[in-house]
């Protein structure tokens, strides 16, 4: 983890992030409050966002799949979604990667981009760091961004 190669223990992030009663929000939202004052974002707000807008383009199908994912993500936090964990998704909802390329309509090298599409949305195209122009330095560094 980048943050704690720089000197930031997860135990004294994971400290803060109790202090400033935000428990349900990823640590790239904790710091971005700290350095940028953006709005506290729960994880379920970010889900919420993503489920309301950009969702909709996949097929019920997909759109069944990614929200078993988010829902992981939304209780359990960010790390739910590093790429490794791809494989474990696709054994929870479909046993086997063939019947998953078989239900989704998606060879796996499409279900790897939609996930990490997924993934791009939770932290910009919900617009959130958008509009607080939290950069991608930041999205980086707090190793938020996990995209292999």
């Amino acid at each position: 983890d980048l943050l704690e190669r720089e000197g930031f223990e997860e135990t004294k992030l994971e400290m803060i992030r109790k202090v400033l009663n935000m428990e349900d929000a990823d640590m790239l939202d904790v710091l971005s409050f700290i350095a940028y004052e953006t709005p506290k974002t729960e994880r379920a707000k970010r889900v919420a966002l993503v489920k309301e807008d950009w969702l909709k383009a996949y097929t019920i199908e997909q759109q069944s799949f990614l929200s078993m994912i988010l829902d992981y993500y939304e209780r359990n936090g960010y790390k739910e979604l590093a790429t490794a964990n791809l494989p474990t998704f696709i054994d929870i909802k479909y046993k086997s990667t063939m019947d998953a390329i078989n239900m989704l309509g998606m060879s796996v090298a499409q279900l790897k981009v939609m996930y990490e599409d997924m993934q791009q949305q939770l932290y910009n195209g919900s617009g959130i760091t958008k509009k607080y122009h939290v950069s991608s330095e930041v999205l980086r560094s707090s190793d938020m961004m996990v995209v292999e």
